[in-house]
């Protein structure tokens, strides 16, 4: 991970969500990273892809420890049911809750 990277956490119980963030710096163990705005376009029911805004980062730095595991790409913890890892550029697949259909 490194300065500029883009992470995405995807995570959610009966529904998937999708968040991005930006990392503005690294030490060797750590990166702090900014919440990015997202895009999202509805595909099908109940079902949207979702790219990051660039520029659209917002609130305070969170500090994170990265994880390496084996040889599993590095990811780090956003919390305890959410981790992220480095974004490959493709829209990521998320789903709308069961109570927010229409």
């Amino acid at each position: 991970m490194k300065k500029g990277d883009i992470l995405v956490s995807l995570w959610g119980d009966t529904h998937v969500n999708v968040d991005f963030y930006e990392v503005v710096r690294t030490t060797a163990k750590y990166v702090f990273l900014v919440a990015l705005l997202s895009h999202r376009e509805n595909i099908d029911y109940m079902q949207y892809t979702a790219m990051p805004v660039w520029g659209g980062g917002y609130g305070a730095p969170l500090k994170r420890k990265i994880i390496q595991l084996g040889s599993s790409e590095p990811f780090c913890r956003i919390s305890s049911s959410k981790r992220a890892r480095v974004w490959k550029g493709d829209p990521e697949f998320g789903s709308y809750p069961p109570s927010s259909a229409v």
